[in-house]
Formats: structure tokens, sequence, C-alpha cells
């Protein structure tokens, strides 16, 4: 009669050894799958990022590609990046804007706001949503999910000229799919050594973020721009 329980328990050891080797197996995969990735580049869908690409403005493979690293919540993003989208705009297909997600931990909503993009995004609508909720963001940054829900049920329907579809909005802001994309964002800007938000890459090149007078940020950014196009037009 002893036997039993220490069959039991052999096989739950058992059963949780294996758990643990198939977890260990799948995490590093999956690693291995974000080292893979060029972070310079467009990040093409894949299962492992909810088969949801990169989130892009004007081209995803123009001579000149600008990544920023953001997030929806932080006051620098809703300051540079219209900066950002009027450059790229200026620039006709020759530059495009990839932006990635990177969530600062003590920002209350910014999760959320990631994910309702990603949402948007899966209708078409990255880019007015964005913009709504940078250009709104203080409405929505300290209220409750059923409040701060229904400001992003207000920008999505304004960002689709209430052509979305929002039931659907909804179920795929909390999807495992929107899910997927935002940690592997957030996978993609770790091994990057992103440590804060905005932080800007044009053609891999570090972009100094120090000046937020629109002005100066504009012109330094065409500056860069300016000399990648040269060196692509010598090659």
């Amino acid at each position: 009669m002893r036997k039993l329980p220490i069959i039991a328990i052999s096989a739950l050891v058992i059963a949780f050894l294996s758990l643990c080797f198939y977890s260990f197996n799948q995490n590093q995969a999956y690693d291995q799958w974000i080292a893979s990735l060029d972070r310079s580049k467009y990040i093409e869908k894949d299962e492992r990022n909810g088969n949801i690409g990169d989130n892009f403005e004007v081209a995803k493979d123009a001579k000149v590609m600008i990544i920023e690293y953001a997030d929806y919540q932080c006051p620098g993003c809703a300051t540079t990046f219209p900066f950002l989208s009027d450059v790229v705009k200026e620039y006709k297909g020759k530059v495009g804007l990839i932006f990635r997600s990177f969530i600062l931990s003590y920002h209350k909503n910014g999760t959320a706001a990631a994910y309702a993009a990603n949402a948007a995004a899966l209708q078409g609508y990255w880019q007015p949503f964005a913009t709504l909720l940078f250009k709104n963001q203080s409405e929505w940054e300290d209220l409750n999910a059923d409040k701060r829900d229904q400001k992003f049920k207000t920008y999505f329907e304004e960002a689709s000229g209430k052509k979305g579809n929002t039931e659907q909005f909804f179920k795929d802001m909390n999807s495992e799919a929107v899910k997927k994309k935002v940690k592997s964002d957030m996978a993609v800007a770790r091994l990057v050594k992103i440590s804060e938000t905005p932080t800007i890459f044009v053609n891999g090149q570090k972009f100094s973020t120090n000046s937020v007078n629109e002005a100066d940020f504009k012109k330094n950014l065409k500056n860069l721009i300016d000399e990648e196009l040269k060196k692509n037009e010598s090659k």
C-alpha cells in the first residue's frame, strides 16, 4: 500500500520536471528568435509576435528608417511623436518611421495604451490612433480601467472615422496576439539596451532627444537623415 503514494509523488515530480524543461526550451527558443532579428529594420509578423509586424508610418523599407522606442504615457514621447511624423512625411517615401513599445513600469496605463494601439493597428488605424493617444495623454493617463477604455473607444471611433469595428477592437485589446506583440517589442528593446523613452535611432545611429524645441529637434533630425540619404546615393 505504501508504494502507491510513492508512485504518485514520483509521477508528480516527473511531470513537474518535464514542465520545467519544456518551459526552459520554449524560453530559450524565444530568446534565440529575438536575438536573430535585425532590430534596425522592419520586423515582419510572426507567430511569436502575435502575427503583428512592426507598426510603421509612410514606408517599412525606406532608404532611411527611423526607429522609435516609446511609451504612450511618456510625456517626452508625446512631444516628439508629432515632430517625427512631420519630418517623415516631408521626405515623401524616402524615410520611414517604425514604432516599438517600451513601457515604463511606473506608468499606470502604459500597457493598456500599447494594447489598444496594437488593437487599432489590426484594423489599419495605428497611426491616427497613436496620434490621438499622445495628443490626449493627460485625459487618460490617470483614469481607472473603465473610464480609460471609454476614452480609448472614443479615440478609436475618431481614428477610424467610425468605420472600425469597436467590438473587435475591445476583443483584440485583450487578445493573446496583442499581448505577444507588446512582449516582443519589449524583448527587442531590452536587447538593444533601451532604458528611457523616447529613444530614437536613424539607420542604426542613436539620435539625441535632449532638445525638445521643435525647430532644433527637426533641424538636427533632418541633418542626420540627409547624411544617411547621401550615403545611400554614393553606394
